[in-house]
């Protein structure tokens, strides 16, 4: 895969998604590999979908490096793709200002350990930190404010301050 990044050749393979399941053909322009959470990703520009798509390569199978060439989308900048991502997921959207109280407890973890290279303190108080962070939310933000359970409280934007809100409660009626 190395060898096609460097060359701009495209390739072909199946992969099973998580979601559905289903195996199926992809036929992409491999950009980047990249580690996230000791697993191995390749993000991609996927003719198909005429996206750009990440995908697990352990879901990869059948991989034909081919000898067809195409160039690196221009708008494709490696730098910046996941300037604004936490963990994987990325993405051409604008990213958001997401603040967050946490309390004193969790405050001191998330400060030491934080989100992402753009998390701030805005106010300290009593209770804790209030936090902000310039980022795309993603699962994998969701799923990371979640593992703190009662300890944060999502300010804004509401569309995720709903998300974890929805979750939480599927969790206690589950």
């Amino acid at each position: 895969i190395l060898d096609a990044i460097k060359e701009e050749l495209l390739v072909t393979f199946d992969y099973t998604s998580f979601i559905s399941g289903e195996m199926k053909p992809r036929k992409v322009l491999p950009l980047l590999l990249k580690e996230y959470s000791n697993r191995w990703y390749l993000i991609s520009f996927d003719l198909n979908k005429d996206d750009y798509i990440t995908y697990s390569l352990d879901r990869i199978e059948d991989l034909v490096i081919t000898t067809d060439k195409m160039k690196r989308p221009s708008d494709f900048n490696p730098d910046n793709y996941f300037k604004y991502s936490i963990g994987i997921t990325s993405g051409n959207q604008s990213p958001e200002i997401v603040r967050f109280k946490a309390n004193n407890i969790a405050s001191r973890y998330i400060d030491s350990l934080p989100f992402h290279s753009s998390q701030r303190i805005l106010d300290m108080h009593e209770e804790g930190y209030t936090f902000e962070l310039k980022v795309n939310v993603s699962e994998e933000l969701i799923r990371s404010m979640l593992s703190y359970g009662g300890e944060i409280s999502v300010l804004k934007p509401r569309s995720l301050k709903d998300e974890i809100e929805k979750r939480a409660s599927e969790i206690l009626n589950s």
